[in-house]
């Protein structure tokens, strides 16, 4: 299953940035709250490779625009059934009305929708050749910790992979790039087992 179940145009406001689109109205704030409720049991469900927690306690964290009026990020803690997990979507608006998500990694990472779709699918191409006999459904990607930003604008962030028990951790280093964008660099914390490591570095345009 992708990681990405929509993609988003990134058309950028000129001037101060309005706020995004896809917010809820007031009329709306309900349903988009159930809504949103369904969708993060959803992700945890799929990230933890678990049943469906239905009785989850949801604390959202964060609301936070994205990098056009066309998307907006969500960010909460889902706890219920013994687990307990920060899962992160992209909200955009369905032209029929109603909302639909792309899933972001679970936890704290601080790179953006597009910045986190290059970073994970080159990770997925250099987990593959690790580990050729482990179906990508069954890839646990483990909760993101992040570094707070550094003055330069750069910072660091733990991406836990698990490739069929086998430990493909990875430290990604996020650097604001001369071109524009954000290059990343990623180390992997423990020697492969499998033929090949792990893409070693990657930009953002």
């Amino acid at each position: 299953m992708s990681l990405v179940a929509l993609v988003f145009a990134a058309a950028l406001a000129e001037g101060p940035p309005a706020p995004p689109a896809t917010l809820p109205t007031p009329a709306e704030a309900a349903a988009y709250q159930a809504w949103l409720r369904e969708d993060f049991i959803r992700r945890e469900a799929f990230f933890s490779h678990q049943p469906a927690c239905v009785d989850a306690v949801i604390e959202p964290i964060r609301t936070q625009p994205g990098n056009g009026r066309d998307h907006h990020y969500e960010r909460a803690r889902v706890s219920g059934c013994g687990r307990s997990s920060v899962q992160n979507i992209a909200v955009g608006r369905r032209p029929e009305g109603g909302w639909q998500s792309a899933a972001l990694l679970p936890g704290l990472s601080r790179a953006d929708l597009q910045l986190t779709v290059d970073v994970f699918q080159a990770l997925g191409r250099g987990v593959a050749t690790a580990a050729p006999g482990c179906d990508a459904g069954d890839v646990v990607w483990g909760e993101i910790s992040s570094e707070p930003y550094r003055p330069d604008g750069s910072w660091t962030e733990i991406w836990p992979i698990n490739a069929c028990g086998q430990d493909l951790t990875v430290q990604v280093a996020f650097t604001p790039s001369a071109r524009g964008g954000t290059d990343y660099a990623t180390t992997q914390l423990r020697a492969p087992k499998g033929p090949a490591g792990l893409p070693a570095t990657g930009s953002k345009k």
